[in-house]
């Protein structure tokens, strides 16, 4: 019980990695220290608080708005999903249309037909870079709008 409150608080921690081990060094001696007193996990878990509650009020103490810098990371994410979407879209209609349209069972660059059949076209770099390029797009909306959602709570 104690170890998974830890690993919560962590999780929900948005400090700098040093103050952060601090923290989690603190945590341990709290409950060693109560565990010495006889005060259960329980216990002490109902005195310190819900993990998040935890999180945040350390947070306040270290003078750091985490909620802020979580919004911040988001948005920082949600930009840079968007600039892969856009270069990789981007990319993919500079691919396709310069790629020159082959008939099918055509050969290579042959402009007519034969009866030599080949199977297996083999993986397509275009369909991969869009597949990228969606895939991303998809990315930075959910991500914009999780923002734009969590800012407006805030509010």
């Amino acid at each position: 019980m104690t170890k998974r409150y830890i690993s919560r608080v962590r999780r929900k921690l948005t400090l700098p990695q040093g103050k952060k081990k601090e923290v989690m060094r603190d945590l341990e001696e709290i409950f060693a220290t109560a565990a010495a007193r006889g005060e259960s996990e329980a216990e002490t878990i109902s005195r310190l608080g819900a993990p998040d509650e935890y999180a945040r009020e350390t947070e306040a103490a270290f003078g750091v708005d985490g909620a802020r810098l979580r919004r911040k990371r988001l948005a920082v994410f949600a930009f840079a999903f968007a600039f892969v979407a856009v270069v990789a879209l981007a990319f993919a209609v500079v691919a396709g249309y310069g790629a020159q349209r082959i008939p099918e069972g055509a050969i290579g660059y042959a402009e007519t037909m034969t009866d030599i059949e080949v199977e297996g076209a083999g993986f397509g770099v275009y369909a991969a870079v869009l597949g990228a390029g969606v895939t991303a797009s998809c990315a930075a909306i959910a991500l914009g709008v999780t923002a734009s959602i969590t800012r407006k709570r805030k509010q």
